[in-house]
């Protein structure tokens, strides 16, 4: 028994125009890629700056209890104060890189199927 087509097979010119579809998909794809990639970096660049500004904030806020009996116990909390900051803007430096890079896989992928 032979298959039922619901819609007419495509002809050359159809296949033409979806090629040209294509790259112009691929191509806006990358200029919108490269946009995204400055603007992560300015992002990235932003969170260094203020995580240096929160470890300078910390150094200050220790200082003055450097010089006390307490020293041993505020030098443990200034390390694991550190580490928690560390941590934190590794997560937002992660999370800003998985926002803003782009996957073309995915783009194209639809793009083939909206064409198909």
């Amino acid at each position: 028994m032979r298959a039922i087509h619901l819609m007419p097979r495509p002809c050359k010119r159809c296949y033409r125009r979806a090629g040209l579809c294509w790259l112009r998909m691929v191509e806006a794809q990358k200029l919108f890629s490269a946009q995204m990639r400055e603007r992560a970096s300015v992002e990235l660049s932003r969170l260094d700056k203020l995580r240096g500004q929160h470890l300078q904030q910390l150094e200050l806020d220790f200082k003055a209890v450097s010089d006390t009996p307490l020293a041993k116990v505020a030098a443990h909390k200034q390390t694991q104060r550190v580490h928690e900051i560390e941590n934190l803007f590794d997560e937002y430096k992660r999370w800003v890189s998985l926002t803003l890079e782009l996957d073309a896989r995915a783009h194209m992928t639809v793009a083939a199927v909206l064409i198909s």
